[in-house]
């Protein structure tokens, strides 16, 4: 009975999200409530595609929480994350962990690296087309990371060095997967 109605829910939550996505203008008139909207979750998504991440992000412009958890493709992460930063300087949580990485990219993450200073939350996990010098950058860019999850990302020593030079304030960090260790010469 419990499983039944939970993938009830499943698939209310599925319904309500393609409701919520269809009024994303597309440059349209925005709905009264885009300019009060700033934290928006869209977990497990496998049909959200770079069209409709770049109508919420034309729509709701003060977003500061954004979880695509599971839900962006790998293909063109790097021009939606370029957006992402463009838009949200004051984003302070984001969560693009995959469920699988893809092909090596990193020009998304190093725009969020010069432009969302303010993070304090940063989930990649499963993100492994991220080299580990972009990785550190965005933790060397964002002082006020509190919660940072790295599980399965290709990263060394040199990553956890630099989480301890530059993160101040973290309370949370999950470095679950695969590490290598570098060599120290």
């Amino acid at each position: 009975m419990e499983t039944h109605r939970a993938k009830g829910n499943e698939v209310d939550d599925k319904f309500r999200l393609e409701r919520f996505l269809k009024i994303v203008p597309r440059g349209g008139r925005k709905p009264v409530y885009s300019s009060k909207l700033t934290h928006l979750r869209i977990a497990h998504y496998h049909s959200l595609s770079n069209k409709k991440i770049k109508g919420i992000v034309h729509t709701f412009q003060n977003i500061i929480h954004l979880d695509f958890e599971e839900s962006m493709k790998s293909v063109s992460i790097g021009k939606v994350l370029k957006l992402i930063a463009e838009s949200y300087p004051n984003l302070k949580y984001l969560n693009i962990s995959a469920s699988r990485g893809g092909f090596k990219n990193d020009k998304g993450l190093c725009a969020i690296a010069q432009s969302c200073h303010k993070l304090e939350y940063l989930n990649i996990s499963n993100r492994t087309e991220f080299s580990e010098i972009i990785i550190c950058n965005v933790i060397c860019s964002c002082p006020r990371l509190q919660q940072l999850d790295l599980s399965y990302c290709e990263i060394t020593d040199i990553t956890i060095e630099e989480i301890a030079r530059s993160c101040p304030n973290l309370k949370y960090l999950n470095l679950r997967g695969f590490i290598k260790l570098a060599k120290k010469p």
